[in-house]
């Protein structure tokens, strides 16, 4: 018995040895797709270092590009002429080894930070002449100038035949609010094909020949404020094609949105703001109405927005605190206000007004001292 515990034990081992290198063991076809996966990742990363040095080589080239239109434009062409590395091919696996060449295309498909849109149709090879160099600053608006029925390709063929080498513009929004991402939005935009705007703007552009339909004003609407979320802009950061292009004069917020002004109002509807987290309609009126969190501070300072707020005695009322014997008649005008618009807008004018008087504001508004550190307790998204 004693001699017979080692064989016993040495045999065990052999069988579980034995179990663990057949659990191991993988079928010719799994060695092929792990063989596969390997290739893939070094092909992977070598053509991510041929389109790194070659992004660098493009971008030292495009921030020569000085001087007159007619230079830039010839300093961009032959930019334009630099070689493409060669990608290796990656290689895919389907019962037969095969290889897919995804060609230079590879370099137009940029990390761009993605949208949460509301069509996630990006069915457009997002393919780069130029690379964006800088910052982008503002978002233009254009239209197709062409039937409600024209199709991308009709667009990319149109742009092609201008000297594009795809579509021009980053977005394209169709009559039924669908939004398709064009071209990336790290790559330089076309639809100003003269000017430096095109490396600083993120260009949108509507599928129609007048006016955007509802449904288009929508996504116009919400796709500006990821983009202004994204990139850090300011809600009055647009523009249409005709503030750069004066001959395109039905390209105007004006002229689709009534006004500038009134379109910046509408992308502000889309912002949610509140103060010490908590909204209100007075919050949301000043906000969609001005657009100054100045004012916004000087007015919760004085009365935490509230129209019953009273304050010195009783002498002081109202959204402003207007009081009743320094502002006699301001006081009584203030009274006979019926809705809190009214009220506000009255404020707003004594603010303006104020703000008009060098050195007056703080004098009529006590509150204008303290608005700071309410204002940086004022959300916005």
């Amino acid at each position: 018995m004693t001699y017979a515990q080692p064989f016993t034990i040495l045999a065990i081992l052999a069988i579980s040895a034995g179990s663990i290198y057949a659990y191991n063991i993988k079928t010719p076809e799994e060695r092929i797709i792990e063989s596969i996966r390997i290739q893939n990742k070094a092909i992977e990363e070598a053509n991510s270092a041929k389109v790194d040095s070659y992004r660098s080589i493009l971008d030292k080239c495009q921030k020569t590009a000085t001087g007159t239109s007619r230079e830039i434009l010839e300093k961009l062409d032959a930019c334009k002429d630099l070689q493409k590395p060669e990608l290796q091919m990656i290689i895919s696996y389907n019962g037969s080894i095969e290889r897919v060449s995804e060609g230079n295309n590879n370099i137009g498909k940029a990390d761009a930070p993605q949208a949460s849109l509301p069509s996630s149709n990006k069915t457009v090879s997002l393919e780069c002449e130029f690379w964006y160099i800088g910052r982008i600053e503002w978002i233009e608006y254009h239209y197709t100038a062409t039937d409600d029925e024209t199709t991308l390709q009709a667009i990319k063929n149109s742009h092609i035949s201008k000297g594009m080498e795809h579509i021009g513009y980053h977005y394209v929004i169709k009559k039924d609010w669908e939004i398709t991402e064009t071209r990336s939005e790290k790559c330089v935009a076309w639809a100003d094909k003269w000017s430096k705007n095109n490396y600083r703007f993120i260009q949108i552009a509507f599928v129609w020949d007048d006016k955007p339909t509802k449904e288009q004003t929508e996504s116009i609407l919400n796709l500006t404020k990821d983009i202004q979320k994204r990139y850090k802009l300011s809600i009055d950061s647009v523009s249409a094609h005709s503030e750069w292009w004066p001959k395109s004069k039905k390209e105007s917020l004006d002229y689709w949105f009534w006004s500038k002004s009134e379109f910046i109002k509408m992308i502000r509807q889309k912002y949610l703001i509140s103060i010490y987290w908590k909204e209100s309609p007075e919050l949301t009126y000043m906000w969609e109405a001005w657009w100054d969190t100045d004012f916004i501070g000087t007015i919760f300072a004085e009365s935490r927005m509230n129209n019953w707020s009273v304050w010195d005695g009783g002498n002081s009322i109202g959204y402003c605190q207007i009081h009743k014997w320094y502002q006699p008649g301001w006081y009584n005008e203030y009274l006979n206000l019926k809705t809190m618009a009214e009220r506000l807008n009255y404020c707003h004018e004594l603010y303006s007004y104020s703000a008009s008087l060098k050195g007056w504001v703080w004098s009529r508004f006590h509150g204008y001292l303290s608005k700071d550190k309410h204002i940086e307790n004022i959300t916005i998204k």
